[in-house]
């Protein structure tokens, strides 16, 4: 069971009981491949560090977290689509009929620059 370093330099190791209760709290992670990755973010951030009273609490929020992202640590799951507030803009911008002629030329600038396509979804060769 890998000990973490704590703001004094001190090694922490978590008690058997909540090891035992994480495992059972958190199933989707892996806890001691999951204190590695502490162990090792520790050593890195010093100033970050935290005190032997508050390493379970540092403890607890990391797993929580790796549990809410699927098992995975703090590796944030990747977006397969973008996010519903771009696809909302563009679908609202796709009928343009309301906009005066300058705001619409100024939003077709925008898109053009922002993502190299028309709001309406038109490309440009370039």
């Amino acid at each position: 069971m890998p000990a973490l370093i704590t703001k004094s330099g001190e090694m922490w190791e978590p008690p058997a009981d909540k090891m035992e209760f994480w495992k059972q709290a958190y199933p989707k992670v892996d806890i001691d491949g999951e204190l590695l990755q502490m162990q090792s973010w520790l050593q890195c951030n010093e100033s970050k560090r935290k005190t032997s009273r508050g390493m379970a609490r540092f403890c607890n929020s990391w797993l929580s977290r790796a549990q809410a992202n699927g098992g995975q640590g703090l590796a944030k799951p990747k977006k397969d689509r973008i996010s519903t507030r771009d696809m909302s803009l563009e679908d609202e911008l796709t009928d343009v009929s309301w906009l005066d002629p300058e705001t619409a030329e100024r939003m077709k600038v925008y898109f053009l620059a922002k993502r190299g396509q028309y709001f309406d979804g038109e490309r440009v060769e370039g």
